[in-house]
């Protein structure tokens, strides 16, 4: 054995300092990721449900036919959907129920005016004010 090499039992002890270090690396590594992951998830769950408010506005003539349908699952629904003229309201629908709720109804209006169609009232106990959609008859 040459006097300037090392024994055996310190490159052992080297190797095993060597892996030791990479295992505790490794771990770090791996619960680094758990703990990401985990965030990633918990971000997941407490996103608030989506609503859905899809109105709809078309003309018959001189005849408004007016349409909402809101979805919110689980949700209580209480919802009025309004006509408008400007700034005057032209007709009102009232709708209430469970995860989903359409309102529809007619109403006579003019020529070459625009109209907007809104909707209000709660989905699960929060507010709820949608501008809505104008269209000209």
């Amino acid at each position: 054995m040459c006097p300037d090499s090392p024994s055996f039992s310190v490159i052992d002890i080297n190797r095993r300092k060597g892996v030791k270090n990479m295992m505790k690396k490794l771990m770090s590594f791996i619960t680094a990721l758990i703990l990401m992951s985990a965030m990633c998830a918990s971000a997941f769950a407490v996103e608030p449900r989506a609503n859905r408010i899809s109105p709809s506005l078309e003309f018959d003539g001189t005849t408004a036919n007016c349409k909402v349908v809101i979805i919110s699952s689980g949700d209580d629904i209480d919802a009025t959907m309004e006509l408008w003229r400007g700034s005057t309201l032209v007709g009102s629908w009232p709708g209430e129920g469970t995860s989903y709720v359409s309102i529809s109804g007619k109403c006579n209006v003019t020529k070459g005016i625009t109209y907007t169609l809104k909707v209000s009232g709660t989905i699960g106990g929060e507010r709820i004010d949608y501008d809505g959609i104008s269209r000209t008859c």
